[in-house]
């Protein structure tokens, strides 16, 4: 199964330039048209393109997934945007898998929950923030908690 991901125009333009004449829509793909054999491209021709790369460590083509979801991640793309592009049939599946990936993530919502709270930046006051006199979503929740 193969799907169709999002290239900037910059990578396609240097793979057209890198690949064997064009036969089809795909970038790599057989002289049918069709998707390369994934066996067929695992273990011949991707090892030897990395060799005529001069790269000489080993490196799996299914690295190169990971690598990708990881920049995505990095540049703080959306889950979902993530998700559609590793042809994840759930969002639960590219969260399990990928989100260890996102502390900044985790500390954004941290920060956005100590505002939303306490009316502060994270300034590590936590509470004490509220004692500026303005009201809180904490002041106005007060015995709410069960």
């Amino acid at each position: 199964m193969w799907y169709a991901i999002d290239m900037p125009s910059t990578l396609t333009r240097a793979l057209q330039r890198l690949a064997e004449p064009r036969h089809g829509s795909l970038v790599f793909g057989g002289r049918d048209g069709q998707p390369l054999d994934p066996d067929n491209l695992s273990h011949r021709r991707f090892p030897r393109a990395l060799r005529q790369a001069g790269i000489a460590r080993h490196v799996r083509l299914h690295d190169l997934r990971h690598t990708y979801a990881s920049l995505l991640i990095a540049q703080r793309a959306h889950p979902k945007y993530i998700q559609v592009q590793m042809g994840h049939a759930s969002i639960q599946t590219t969260l399990d898998r990928y989100g260890h990936l996102m502390p900044a993530l985790h500390r954004a919502e941290a920060s956005k929950l100590d505002r939303l709270v306490f009316g502060s930046e994270g300034d590590g006051r936590g509470a004490e923030a509220a004692d500026n006199g303005s009201k809180t979503v904490a002041d106005s929740t007060k015995g709410l908690a069960t």
